[in-house]
């Protein structure tokens, strides 16, 4: 009898501790579920990320810990990072549309269009009238064949007056090359929502492609001004300013992440890249510091940091950083291309090559590894190898100039002048007030010997770009071949009337001397 009332206590006494042990966890769960979702509201991120980390060690199947984490790491321009654990919530909990949005963007962020293409029909199937996933299906459309997918899912979309029904189509019909109703679509999405941050970042790249730099910063700003901090508008806004060369407001920009957001890694970014800009090489990497103290695999960040320290000499580092980020993630076509980029800033060619190869294999519609692997193959003589994947970039994006001009040397290089014409030729239609492909025409000519058509090309370009050079001289080079000296003489009077001083100037007329025979004059005329 005693022997049973001691079993008794002793059982009662386990499952009571059982029991208490079992609310504790609860409760702590329950206490940093808490935490952490006060800290999300708040914006405090490194303290959000730390709590849900916490919790889920409690509770590993918790879907909301998971997709805030994502969230958070999405936000912060991380998509690399935050792909991980959105997918994961999406497995815990198929039904999150906005989870899925997410996850979507991030494969799209990452050159993964398959994966954003499954992503956003899986919403359009849970919730056809999901405008963001309309956007994101459209968005990862590269292929013609994925482009009139995406166009009838469009035709199927019941919002067709909504602000995302309009920035959808402009999204096609920029990819199928029809500028004019790109245009048409995002005035009309402007129209249902004039202050929609994301129409008026669509309109700025439509303005980027149409070379109106004004008109470009405007609406990219516009677009910053309304979107959060943490947001691609503002990232947008500061790549462009950095491209036109305003460190001052890429500083302010970055500036004022850094104080609004200080966990935001894009705002610490901007500031090393200005720092490296400066050649503050070791302020820029203590600047770094910042981001890889949060995300020691920060793509942008660690792509930096390689450019950093090859700009001091370090090789070696370098290329491990971007090495073992590659075997970090070993599939993802970002990291070849970059790592690529880095093995080019090495003289390594093959191993470029071999990258850029990995990278389009992962993504043949990766737009910058195919440009890049053709200008690596026609630097090392492989003109043959850059026909095809740049014909057919083309055909998609017949507004890459770059593209166009690699494609006309490749023609040109094989001495297919004609082919080579005809590429440059439209180029020129496309864009009329651009001398690049007039002047690469003009070179195209003369190799193949249209030297009068040569000369009207070269002329059209100084035309539209009367400070550039380049024109002038092939000009000049064509009235020495035609003994034209007087002609010649004439070309450079007129582009050196105001400043007859300069050595461009003496060059010019050495070069004339020389076709004249007289070379005690032009070895005078050059020194």
């Amino acid at each position: 009898m005693q022997t049973s009332k001691i079993l008794f206590r002793i059982g009662t006494f386990i499952l009571a501790a059982t029991l208490i042990a079992g609310c504790t966890k609860e409760s702590r769960k329950a206490r940093l579920l808490g935490e952490a979702n006060g800290y999300f509201k708040a914006g405090d991120y490194d303290k959000a990320k730390l709590s849900y980390l916490n919790a889920l060690q409690l509770d590993p199947q918790n879907a909301l810990a998971f997709e805030r984490i994502g969230a958070m790491w999405q936000d912060d321009g991380a998509p690399l990072r935050a792909a991980g654990f959105l997918k994961r919530a999406s497995e815990l909990d198929p039904k999150n549309v906005q989870n899925r949005i997410r996850l979507a963007r991030c494969y799209v962020a990452t050159g993964h269009f398959a994966d954003g293409t499954k992503e956003a029909l899986k919403v359009l199937e849970q919730a056809p009238d999901n405008g963001d996933a309309i956007i994101t299906l459209t968005e990862a459309a590269r292929s013609k064949e994925d482009i009139e997918a995406a166009e009838e899912q469009l035709q199927k979309f019941p919002k067709k007056n909504d602000v995302s029904f309009y920035l959808a189509a402009a999204n096609l019909s920029f990819s199928g090359g029809d500028l004019s109703t790109a245009i048409n679509a995002l005035q009309q999405a402007l129209a249902a929502d004039p202050k929609s941050s994301a129409a008026h970042m669509a309109m700025g790249n439509l303005h980027l492609v149409q070379k109106d730099l004004k008109q470009v910063g405007e609406e990219f700003k516009k677009a910053a001004d309304l979107a959060p901090v943490r947001s691609i508008e503002r990232l947008k806004y500061a790549e462009f300013e950095w491209g036109v060369g305003d460190a001052g407001e890429v500083r302010r920009i970055a500036t004022d992440m850094t104080r609004s957001a200080p966990d935001y890694l894009p705002g610490w970014f901007w500031l090393a890249e200005l720092a490296y800009k400066d050649k503050k090489y070791d302020e820029a990497l203590s600047l770094l510091e910042n981001v890889f103290g949060r995300d020691d695999e920060y793509l942008d960040g660690r792509r930096l940091q390689g450019d950093l320290l090859l700009a001091k000499g370090d090789t070696k580092k370098a290329l491990e950083v971007l090495e073992r980020l590659d075997q970090t993630y070993p599939d993802v076509p970002i990291i070849k291309y970059n790592l690529a980029r880095a093995y080019l800033q090495n003289n390594n060619t093959n191993q470029a090559k071999l990258a850029l190869d990995q990278a389009v294999s992962l993504n043949p519609n990766y737009d910058d590894a195919v440009l890049l692997l053709a200008e690596v193959n026609l630097s090392t003589g492989h003109g043959e190898a850059v026909i095809e994947p740049l014909t057919r970039l083309l055909r998609r994006r017949p507004d890459l100039r770059n593209a166009a001009l690699v494609l006309a040397g490749a023609y040109d290089s094989l001495e297919r002048f004609d082919d080579a014409a005809v590429v440059l030729e439209e180029q020129a239609k496309l864009a009329p007030n651009d001398p690049q492909p007039l002047i690469a025409l003009g070179m195209t000519y003369r190799q193949a010997k249209r030297n009068d058509e040569a000369r009207q090309a070269f002329e059209k370009a100084a035309q539209l770009s009367p400070n550039n050079l380049s024109p002038v001289s092939q000009l000049v080079e064509l009235e020495v071949l035609d003994k034209h000296f007087d002609a010649a003489r004439q070309l450079i009077q007129r582009q050196f009337q105001k400043t007859p001083n300069l050595p461009a100037s003496h060059f010019f007329e050495g070069r004339i001397l020389v076709g004249e025979g007289k070379w005690d004059a032009a070895e005078a005329e050059l020194q």
